[in-house]
């Protein structure tokens, strides 16, 4: 019976070491512990949150980390409704869109869900090897994303109707389902 206690005991410290070493390393998605000048931890978090900051992820295409954070502000997301505010070659270009989504469905069944303008400054990275991280949802069965006509990766996140867009491109994003 001492032998059961010592090692519960034994493993109760383990367990508490770690998990108090764990609680200053929590970022991105937790506090950021600062240290004073004598070097103990203490004061004020170093840096918001960032997960109380709206904004937009850009990550890597080969492992998913995160590259870049686009804050709200300087994300351009318009949709097909309020396409009037887009300049003129950035509005025809998502109204010649939307007309030719809606005309496909007629060949291969899906409607359109969802249409709009996106973009980011040049000064953030959307490519091949980079991704803008866009989580949206869509009714209906075999979704489909495009960015100016060219088919993105998708991901079904919850396994009912919230997916995950990796967009490669700035332009027109059109959604589409059956």
């Amino acid at each position: 019976m001492k032998k059961l206690i010592a090692l519960i005991l034994a493993l109760t410290a383990v367990f508490a070491l770690g998990t108090s070493s764990l609680a200053a390393m929590q970022t991105p998605i937790g506090t950021i512990i600062d240290t004073n000048e004598d070097g103990n931890s203490g004061g004020t978090p170093s840096a918001p949150n960032p997960a109380d900051i709206p904004g937009l992820l850009i990550c890597l295409m080969e492992d998913d980390t995160i590259y870049q954070f686009v804050p709200i502000d300087d994300v351009t997301h318009v949709d097909r409704d309020n396409a009037k505010v887009l300049p003129s070659a950035k509005r025809d270009a998502l109204l010649d869109a939307v007309d030719s989504a809606k005309a496909a469905k007629e060949v291969d069944g899906k409607r359109l869900r969802d249409a709009y303008w996106f973009e980011v400054p040049e000064q953030y990275t959307v490519d091949d090897e980079h991704y803008a991280k866009i989580i949206f949802a869509c009714k209906g069965t075999d979704v489909e994303v495009t960015v100016n006509g060219e088919p993105v990766e998708i991901l079904n996140v919850t396994g009912g109707t919230t997916y995950l867009a990796k967009l490669i491109d700035r332009g027109v994003v059109i959604v589409r389902s059956k």
